[in-house]
């Protein structure tokens, strides 16, 4: 496999940078004032004067350097540090509430449930602390709900005599580790949207954590 030298940073290339930044100060509007203070002077005070300018020029070359390899150097950290949340819903599909979620629910709401498979490609540990489901009705106006994200624990809760439960654990608990995938069973309530008025066709879902917000796709 062959090395891409011309990506290896050289002096050649160091000292070329640098001289056309230089050149370009002592020659552009940096030297302006000091040309009319040059004319304005005495003649034994323009060779200190120009060479101030030099002096001055280099020390601003040096820094915008510095300062460009140093911009390009926190951009690919943070590209590197920030997590890489990948995930995709499936199975979703839209009913009436059960009594959700109290008992006088309106008829006219939908719950949409759904399958959240989820993988952080980055080696930055992250938790998804919020899912957003979006979605519009056969009128074309859009919804919003917040979706209740979670997966079975293996443990269960006793409610009643002879009654068990599952005990589920949070979306929001669970750290993304790198390349590892994670699925869990979502549900989002929707307010004054009826199941047969909703058009699951435009279902969007959105994750997020504490750096910013993922976009899902839909399967």
């Amino acid at each position: 496999m062959q090395s891409d030298r011309s990506s290896r940073p050289g002096l050649a290339e160091f000292f070329s940078v640098i001289w056309h930044d230089w050149g370009s100060r002592v020659t552009g509007a940096l030297s302006v004032p000091f040309t009319i203070l040059a004319f304005a002077l005495k003649p034994e005070y323009a060779r200190p004067l120009w060479g101030g300018l030099a002096v001055l020029a280099g020390f601003a070359t040096v820094y915008q350097v510095w300062a460009s390899e140093r911009r390009k150097v926190n951009k690919l950290e943070e590209v590197m540090v920030r997590p890489d949340i990948r995930g995709e819903i499936s199975d979703f599909r839209a009913s009436a509430p059960d009594n959700y979620p109290f008992v006088d629910t309106p008829v006219d709401s939908t719950n949409v449930s759904f399958t959240l498979t989820v993988c952080n490609h980055s080696t930055s540990r992250t938790n998804i602390i919020r899912v957003l489901l979006t979605v519009a009705d056969v009128n074309g106006k859009k919804h919003e709900a917040e979706a209740s994200v979670s997966r079975p624990s293996g443990m269960y809760r006793t409610v009643a005599v002879g009654r068990t439960v599952p005990i589920t654990t949070p979306l929001s608990s669970v750290i993304l580790e790198h390349r590892i995938t994670e699925r869990f069973g979502g549900q989002a309530h929707f307010a004054e949207l009826s199941p047969n008025d909703i058009n699951l066709d435009s279902l969007e879902a959105i994750a997020y954590d504490s750096t910013g917000e993922y976009r899902l796709s839909k399967l």
